[in-house]
């Protein structure tokens, strides 16, 4: 199947990812066009340029779109950049790639994450976030490109800290 194969260069559906990212008020910067090996601090987060599209093999980051008065970088430190999130209804559906790890959260299954990389060689991209304070085992989802629209179209949102109580499955042990 064509949508099956690797590829390079830039997504056919990045403009519309792009979009509906906006619409949620956050934006993606491509970190791949970052000066590299040194550390992205929150005001280099405020000066980056906004991607424009969206390109195989490149890394983005999730930030707030700057509001009145408000620097993303000031929202994102707030947040420790909780806020993107996929809901996942059904984890067997042909979207998913092989490797979903999300715990169950107050709201049901959510993938919450901070980061995207899109892989030509496997034509995946994969949604997680950095190990932190307020996430500690991140979540990791792993989408089909020829999927990644619809699913950001039907299950991209945006969480709020609050809703990310974790929740144990039935018959397990807690303290």
């Amino acid at each position: 199947m064509a949508d099956d194969l690797a590829r390079s260069g830039e997504f056919p559906g990045g403009n519309r990812l792009i979009e509906i990212v906006n619409a949620h008020k956050w934006e993606l910067i491509d970190l791949s066009r970052a000066p590299i090996p040194r550390f992205i601090s929150y005001h280099d987060m405020d000066l980056m340029e906004r991607a424009r599209d969206i390109e195989y093999d490149r890394n983005y980051l999730f930030v707030p779109m700057a509001r009145q008065g408000v620097r993303p970088s000031q929202i994102y430190e707030r947040t420790g950049g909780i806020g993107p999130a996929i809901k996942i209804h059904d984890p067997f559906e042909d979207r998913w790639g092989e490797r979903v790890i999300v715990a169950r959260k107050g709201n049901g299954y959510v993938a919450i994450f901070t980061t995207m990389a899109l892989l030509s060689e496997t034509n995946t991209a994969f949604m997680t976030s950095a190990k932190g304070q307020l996430m500690n085992n991140p979540d990791l989802v792993e989408i089909r490109c020829h999927s990644l629209v619809d699913t950001f179209e039907k299950y991209f949102c945006i969480v709020q800290p609050e809703e990310l109580i974790a929740v144990p499955e039935p018959g397990m042990k807690t303290n």
